[in-house]
């Protein structure tokens, strides 16, 4: 009774027990007795006693009446009524000891508890704190039956949450709608005992937390949430950190390391666990609000609270972001100074704002408070710095290390020692503009990797007293942040002048770039550049000019927000084409370029080059570089043959560099040569769809049934295989890296310039589910792993707004081998040989939207002898080599079948026989046959690519 149902458009279960057989149907009844029954499933009691019905759909209201029926297989019925139901939206909050502090023990608690009654639409149920070593069905007992807010409850006992409560009240006065809030908290708790066994392995959690109680991994997942997820919600609250922080002096937390991982996860396991057992009714996606940390104490040898804080947000300072998806925060970094601070009106006011914003689409609302932008350096000294927020600020409290710069060479050391040896605080100058402040930092060290603010335990003076709040009426505050700054950028503390470098496609002595590190990327691609001058956005007259310089004179060059650098310096990453040679060889003269013949490194070398000049804007620069080799070894020619058939002979991934110069060529003689437009026609997203792996590993060849070639039943180890650390390193690069020049091909070389491609990388919700069984049936010594191509499972699951803008996909998964190194019985197995496991080719799946699926070792590595050694990366060379020529070849496949009239492709991979060519066609090779069809065939047809592609 008094309970509240999520409201349409979900559609709530009941659950229960009855006898095997019998039919169980749902009656709704309105306030005034009239039957409202809408879309309430008819539903019989299973073998095991158990039932699941749906009870209808229906608008937010209250004074409902629900009947559930049994017919028992005899004619007679039992029912239960459950009285004065409402219909709105229901929310559970959940954490530690501030999440539980109880609307007595708040500020002003006793008045909050009386204003709280008069808020009859709000009904609340609180969990009692229990442990359970297996998943609970059903709670294990509750402080209260559903009820209104009485003072009874609220102002003596356990009473209840007091940000839950009031996050709950504002959102009544925003939607006008019953509200449902269960509470499910417990004081002094790490966030692993709040996670799945499943989420915690993701993680690489290797321990069974801290004790054996309320602190043991999943202890608390099994009481006090498990039980909950039949229950349909809007989304979930939480307040938890300070266990996992640990209590400096005292208490060394636990795991915070992996906090990164094991709150994002716990999120994304909650989540699927809680629309799993919906059966889809709760949001996969549904939204999660947590407090960032309050502060504590004013010691200083512990950076801890910081960290926890950053790592709440997964590294990335704010939220929603692509890891932490509909997610929002309210900070209490600014609430009283108190391990358990007594304000909760104030987080709780945050996370409301938070949530009608982010949730209920009322965008007046904030969702975060002022974001950084930008940092900008004044002089190229680095001692005055100017930094940027998203919204106008009120005028700065000026105080003292509120702003710090790391003095260690990068900011995670700076985290692992005392403030002062590390991170040193440095002056707030003022306001530069209304969204601006000026920082000075001539009281610190002379060189700096990073940059901070608040970037301590108890980081402001009291409540509501940081330095940097949003100028609106909610008064948000801007949250603790870090920057790197990136010294492998090369900075000089003294800018000279020097002998500018014309661009040669434009004659000027500039380019234009957005950031110093596009500039320095320039300069690196450019092989007569040795210094360069970037003008930041904030400078007047030169905004994001660009100059690069063959040489450095004697002249002083003093201007404000002027950047000056190298080429290169001990920071700076080897050159790719270096590693490669020296990687493969062997140990040879020259950088290991003797190892090869002096044509394959001068091709590959000027594949590279060409590439890296493409990028860099420097398009005529590009156009000279490949005549020369064209002029040396002219396109379509046997010469070459030896060149081509030269690369993988060395131990690299095959490495033709005639793929790269070709698709090079075409798309930047169109940058050059083409009829560029202003702006492209159309914009699409391609799609890199990241999915974990769900699977039972076999430990020995006796766990598989020789009979029918598959594991035997209650064998093996079920097991969530994650991604290598070289697949999800530097926000996927690996990902970027080999898409690259593939994207830019399409959209210069093919669509014109009227086609602008986004490249997103996202990590799927739903793993693939992935089997082994027996390569020969029979036999062991050989297995294949099947991972249920086509994916649907994954792919029908993704976000809408992900399969509505999706050109095309591309699957990654994986690689399960990886697993098994651990296991006598396969060590020494050989990757494509005996395992089947291998990345693969296109794929029809989705509507014919997937270009290519396959494991992570497509795209990162792989084993060169077995399971267990020889495995490597692969380096940057071979990603983009490979590639770049791999995905070319899937993107003519489409084309040609979109162009049947021009019969370019009548036989699979007809290119491969030359007698089957057109005769117009010049070349010898596959990539020649494509070049030859680009332009001799598909950009002269009467409908261009650029609309057929879409």
């Amino acid at each position: 009774d008094h309970m509240v149902f999520q409201r349409a458009p979900s559609n709530p279960m009941v659950w229960g027990f009855g006898t095997p057989g019998s039919k169980i149907t749902i009656t709704v009844l309105d306030s005034s007795g009239n039957d409202v029954t809408s879309g309430a499933d008819q539903a019989y009691v299973e073998e095991d006693e158990k039932f699941e019905a749906r009870i209808g759909s229906y608008e937010a209201g209250s004074g409902f009446s629900i009947i559930v029926r049994e017919s028992l297989p005899d004619g007679t019925f039992l029912e239960v009524l459950l009285s004065d139901v409402a219909f709105g939206e229901v929310w559970v909050c959940s954490g530690q000891s501030n999440m539980e502090l109880r609307v007595k023990d708040a500020r002003d608690g006793m008045d909050e508890a009386i204003e709280a009654e008069t808020y009859e639409n709000i009904r609340l149920l609180k969990l009692v704190r229990q442990i359970a070593t297996e998943p609970q069905e059903e709670a294990l007992g509750f402080y209260n039956s559903w009820s209104k807010p009485r003072m009874e409850f609220l102002g003596s006992g356990d009473s209840f949450s007091a940000i839950c409560l009031f996050f709950g009240e504002q959102l009544w006065e925003e939607l006008q709608v019953p509200i449902g809030l269960i509470e499910s908290t417990w004081g002094g708790t790490i966030v692993e005992a709040w996670s799945s066994p499943e989420a915690l392995e993701y993680c690489g959690v290797t321990d069974n937390g801290v004790d054996d109680g309320q602190n043991h991994n999943n202890y608390l997942w099994n009481a006090m949430i498990h039980p909950l997820l039949k229950m349909t919600i809007q989304g979930a609250i939480w307040y938890q950190g300070e266990q996992n922080a640990g209590y400096p002096g005292e208490y060394e937390g636990h795991n915070r390391d992996l906090y990164t991982c094991t709150f994002s996860t716990m999120i994304e396991s909650w989540r699927q666990e809680w629309s799993t057992a919906t059966r889809g009714d709760a949001d996969r996606k549904f939204p999660f609000g947590f407090v960032q940390l309050a502060p504590f104490t004013n010691q200083r040898d512990s950076l801890a609270w910081p960290q926890l804080r950053w790592h709440q947000t997964a590294d990335v300072g704010y939220v929603p972001n692509d890891i932490m998806e509909n997610v929002f925060m309210a900070t209490a970094v600014d609430d009283d100074i108190d391990l358990h601070p007594k304000n909760k009106r104030l987080p709780a006011s945050r996370l409301a704002w938070a949530a009608t914003h982010l949730v209920y689409g009322m965008t007046e609302r904030p969702l975060t408070g002022p974001l950084l932008m930008a940092v900008s350096f004044k002089n190229t000294e680095r001692t005055s710095i100017v930094v940027t927020f998203s919204e106008n600020l009120d005028p700065v409290l000026v105080e003292e290390d509120r702003f710090m710069v790391c003095c260690l060479a990068s900011t995670d050391e700076c985290d692992q020692v005392a403030y002062g040896e590390g991170w040193q605080g440095v002056t707030i100058e003022g306001m530069y503009s209304d969204n601006a402040v000026e920082v000075s930092t001539a009281s610190a060290c002379s060189t700096y990797s990073g940059l901070a603010y608040l970037w301590l335990e108890t980081p402001c003076s009291g409540e509501v007293s940081c330095p940097l709040y949003a100028s609106d009426e909610y008064h948000l505050p801007v949250v603790p942040w870090k920057s790197d700054v990136d010294l492998s950028l090369c900075p000089l503390s003294t800018a000279y002048t020097g002998q500018p470098i014309p661009i040669l496609e434009t004659g000027e002595l500039f380019l234009l770039r957005d950031t110093q590190s596009g500039c320095h990327d320039t300069c690196l691609a450019h092989p007569e550049c040795h210094y360069y001058q970037w003008y930041d956005p904030l400078s007047n007259g030169n905004a994001n000019k660009c100059f690069l310089l063959a040489s450095q004179n004697e002249d002083l060059v003093n201007e404000e927000f002027l950047q000056y650098g190298a080429k290169r310096c001990d920071l700076t990453p080897s050159d790719p084409l270096d590693i490669f040679f020296e990687t493969f060889g062997d140990g040879s003269g020259n950088g290991g370029r003797d190892s090869f013949s002096p044509e394959y490194v001068e091709a590959l070398t000027a594949s590279i080059q060409s590439e890296d000049l493409f990028y860099a804007g420097l398009h005529q620069e590009a156009a000279n570089l490949i005549d020369s080799i064209w002029d040396k070894f002219p396109a379509g020619t046997n010469m070459w043959g030896p060149i081509m058939g030269e690369s993988g002979k060395h131990g690299e991934k095959n490495s033709d560099p005639y793929s790269l110069l070709r698709m090079v060529d075409d798309m930047n003689r169109f940058r050059l040569d083409g009829d560029v437009p202003d702006k492209p026609k159309y914009y699409a997203t391609i799609t890199v769809v990241m999915a974990k792996a769900d699977t039972v590993l076999p430990t020995s060849w006796d766990d598989f049934d020789l009979s029918t070639g598959f594991l035997k039943p209650n064998s093996g180890v079920r097991k969530v295989v994650g991604f290598n650390d070289h697949m999800t390193a530097d926000n996927h690069r690996v990902i970027y890296d080999s898409l690259r020049t593939w994207i830019a091909y399409i959209e210069d070389a093919v669509a014109e310039g009227q086609i602008k491609f986004t490249l997103r990388v996202i990590e799927s919700d739903d793993p693939v589910q992935c089997d082994f069984s027996l390569k020969d049936e029979g036999q062991i010594g050989k297995f294949s792993i099947s991972c249920h191509y086509p994916f649907s499972n994954v792919m029908d699951n993704l976000p809408d707004d992900v399969l509505e803008t999706t050109k095309w996909y591309f699957m990654a998964y994986p690689y399960i081998p990886k697993e098994l190194t651990n296991y006598t019985d396969f060590q020494g197995l050989h990757d494509f040989e005996d395992i089947n496991a291998a990345w693969g080719g296109t794929g029809g799946c989705c509507g014919g939207k997937v270009m290519w699926f396959g494991n992570e070792m497509g795209w990162t590595g792989e084993n060169t002898d077995n399971l267990l050694g020889d495995f490597r990366y692969f380096t940057e060379v071979e990603t983009r080599l490979w590639w770049a020529g791999l995905q070319q070849h899937e993107l003519y496949h489409y084309l040609f079948s979109l162009y049947p009239e021009f019969h370019l492709e009548d036989e699979g991979h007809q290119w491969f026989d030359h007698s089957k060519w057109p005769e117009d066609f010049d070349g010898l090779y596959e990539k020649d046959y494509f070049h030859e069809a680009l332009y001799k065939r598909l950009l002269l047809a009467d409908i261009p690519p650029y609309e057929k592609i879409l």
